[in-house]
């Protein structure tokens, strides 16, 4: 028999006086404010089958007034309960003793090693720790009301979970204490299974090897040595310490790849190794691992960075839809009392008191656009950015900013619209061969040496012009004026970004055991990491900034499961942050973490934390379910013996397709409020007067900031596995749920991705 979750939850399923009634039987059917009969049958075990048959939940769900607000309820309470079923059933469904259910996929890039036995141990560890919590709540009852506190303890269970039962003469004790568990491990702020599932997926760093240092194995080879031929000796060292020889043999090799983890540790072998060694203790050189049949969570510092397996998946689904950008800026304020609503000229920068400012911002353009070699341009920017000044230009008012937060659709806090628009619209339109025909910005990489200020003419945003909404200095590199100046804007690491357009990688795994041994790539990785953490900051800023190439390598090899090319690089150049004299600030993995962070918003863009660990286990199940609707059965179960009508397999179905809902809603939830903002924008710049100076030029891109925004980033920000942009067919919003859709862009123009 099937071992699933039974939903025993004191969450209400639909907005009425009442809650959805919880019952083992018909004989606690109950009305709700409008007569209708709403029943949901639960079991009483953990380890049971859900059943739920309710005609007139159905009913609810497609037909009141209120059907929007219960559908999102419905389906947020389902998503958590699947949750709890993959950890409360984690033993059945995936433990190792040949009887489960089914099986993950090793295989998989995504898979976590061990996956199986960390739900199933840390589900232990989370039982026990609510079956405390309940018990320190019932020892708070006791030392409040004395010889009193167990009428008090029922009067709370009968009052906080139960429905049919009246008072406490014919209350189920046993089976309210078992949903007020289940309240807990579902909603609870520290205690539920959607924190731990999120823990254990996105938290978990990268598992590895313990380093045993080259020092240490000198020693150990000291004291085998000394022991000369005493067997006692030797087999007592052999017996505490079995992967000894293994270690020495390792260490004196000039590469991961000749790691042997086959060298038994016995007399015959050390003999040997002692003859090719003798007392030349230096031939050990390296530090290696303890063991090379397991991987570890322990010497986690040595590892830092390295991108689990199932972190890479949240990694991933945020990249293609979030589209981030790594942005840095100088900023360069109008003179004297100039303004943006005046209107932008050259004599916009012409400074009273400091006469070379014009000239401080033409050498400033000339020293960063495309006529010097890009090279030297990125070093003086990333020169710039390390010191965090201009010195000796521009009289100190010009100002430096590495932003600590990536440029992505939804975030509209960090950067202006109008930075936004003119960067997007930049990297979205221009062609692998680099033409700017189709970008709303002009060309002035082209432009001569010059001491003036000719080119403010060409970005100045006039409504006359057609394309001089921000400018092209360089590869990656825009120019812009808004209301705060003059804006210098670097798309930091832009490279990785243009090179990699069509480019169609398929995943590959961080971490991998093979035949009972770490795989020689997962060591030589491992290893890189250990190195790299052993540089000063000075030698990581170096390393990572400029791509230094030598014997490591480390740009490239960090990560290297990361196959698209700018994801990799958003990751590695996090590596970084907060380092002095670093040139960047953002952290790629704590904006992944945020994105998915478990958010009681009602904006269902903001439920990627719920969607997103039901697709994580759909994806590295083995044996795959024909559709998403089956693998939901594996975990909650939709029918009862007397569902003469189907209703109840109908509410599992309207449950897959308001989930499909609310994935849609969230993969296209960034495209879409950009698009609002952009628009919002553009109202704001063309409802100014036509009799004031203000620049009334905007982003006219219509191939671009509508409908298809969400299939152009995609193509742009692909993730590994995609399928090329010619034959990809984009999610679209299913305008069967068309009212919960409004509902969540209410005040919107819905927009779909695949007309």
């Amino acid at each position: 028999m099937k071992k699933l979750l039974t939903l025993l939850s004191s969450v209400s399923m639909i907005v009425t006086t009442a809650q959805v009634v919880v019952a083992c039987t018909s004989k606690y059917d109950q009305k709700d404010v409008d007569g209708n009969s709403i029943l949901v049958q639960f079991l009483n075990s953990l380890d049971g089958k859900a059943q739920i048959k309710a005609n007139d939940v159905l009913d609810k769900l497609i037909n009141a007034s209120s059907g929007v607000k219960n559908r999102e309820k419905f389906s947020i309470d389902l998503l958590k309960m699947f949750n709890l079923s993959v950890m409360a059933n984690a033993s059945t469904n995936y433990g190792a003793d040949g009887k489960t259910e089914y099986k993950l996929d090793q295989n998989n890039p995504y898979y976590l090693n061990n996956l199986e036995n960390i739900l199933i141990d840390r589900f232990k560890t989370l039982s026990a720790d609510v079956d405390r919590q309940i018990q320190n709540e019932k020892d708070k009852y006791k030392n409040e009301h004395a010889g009193k506190w167990e009428e008090e303890w029922n009067k709370m269970l009968v009052n906080k979970y139960s429905v049919y039962q009246t008072d406490t003469k014919d209350m189920d004790r046993d089976f309210l204490e078992q949903k007020y568990k289940a309240d807990i491990l579902l909603s609870d702020s520290s205690n539920n299974v959607s924190k731990i599932l999120l823990d254990i997926l996105l938290n978990t760093d990268q598992q590895g090897v313990t380093w045993v240092s080259k020092t240490t194995v000198q020693e150990k080879y000291k004291n085998l040595y000394l022991a000369g031929d005493d067997e006692t000796k030797l087999n007592s060292i052999f017996n505490s310490d079995p992967n000894v020889l293994n270690q020495i043999f390792n260490s004196k090799q000039d590469s991961s790849k000749k790691w042997t983890n086959t060298m038994v540790a016995n007399k015959t072998n050390w003999d040997k190794l002692k003859g090719e060694i003798g007392q030349n203790y230096t031939e050990m050189k390296t530090d290696v691992p303890l063991d090379l049949t397991k991987l570890s969570v322990t010497d986690a510092t040595s590892r830092k960075g390295f991108v689990s397996n199932s972190q890479r998946f949240f990694l991933d689904q945020w990249y293609t839809t979030q589209a981030p950008l790594a942005i840095s800026e100088i900023t360069i304020p109008f003179a004297d009392d100039h303004k943006f609503d005046d209107g932008v000229s050259a004599s916009s920068f012409e400074n009273k008191t400091y006469t070379d400012y014009q000239a401080d911002i033409a050498k400033l353009f000339n020293e960063l656009k495309g006529k010097e070699d890009k090279g030297v341009t990125d070093s003086k920017w990333r020169k710039y950015m390390s010191e965090g000044s201009i010195s000796g230009l521009l009289d100190g008012k010009g100002t430096i900013k590495k932003y600590d937060k990536l440029l992505t659709l939804s975030d509209s806090s960090d950067f202006t619209q109008d930075l936004r628009s003119a960067v997007y619209d930049y990297v979205l339109n221009i062609d692998k061969e680099g033409k700017l025909d189709k970008i709303s910005g002009v060309d002035l990489r082209s432009d001569e040496q010059t001491n003036e200020l000719n080119f403010i003419s060409k970005i100045n945003r006039s409504a006359s012009e057609s394309k001089n909404f921000y400018g092209v200095l360089n590869d990656g590199r825009l120019i812009l004026v808004d209301t705060s100046g003059l804006h210098i804007i670097n798309i930091d690491g832009y490279k990785y970004l243009k090179d990699n357009i069509d480019s169609k990688l398929e995943s590959t795994k961080g971490v991998n055991v093979e035949d009972g041994i770490i795989n020689e790539d997962t060591l030589s990785e491992l290893e890189k990491f250990k190195n790299f953490h052993k540089l000063t900051n000075n030698e990581k800023i170096a390393y990572i900034q400029s791509e230094v190439e030598n014997d490591q390598n480390y740009f490239t090899k960090l990560n290297s499961h990361i196959t698209n090319p700018y994801e990799q690089y958003l990751v590695n150049t996090s590596l970084i942050k907060g380092l002095d004299g670093a040139a960047t600030s953002f952290d790629a993995m704590s904006e992944v973490k945020d994105w998915v962070k478990i958010e009681s918003s009602t904006d269902a863009s903001k439920y990627s934390w719920s969607s997103s660990v039901f697709d994580y286990f759909y994806t590295i199940s083995t044996d795959k379910a024909k559709d998403q609707r089956d693998f939901i059965n594996r975990f909650i179960v939709f029918n009862s013996i007397d569902d003469s009508n189907g209703n109840a397999y109908n509410l599992g179905d309207k449950f897959s397709s308001m989930l499909s809902t609310i994935k849609s809603i969230i993969s296209s939830a960034p495209s879409n409020a950009f698009v609002n903002e952009f628009n919002k924008r553009n109202k704001e710049i063309l409802k100014q007067s036509d009799k004031s100076k203000y620049p009334k030029q905007i982003i006219k891109n219509g191939d671009t900031f509508n409908d298809n925004l969400k299939k152009k980033t995609n193509e742009k920000f692909w993730k590994p596995g995609d399928e090329t942009p010619t034959t990809r067919s984009n999610v679209s919003i299913n305008l069967i749920n068309n009212e919960l859709v409004s509902m969540y862009f209410k005040n919107t123009t819905i927009i779909r991705g695949d007309e």
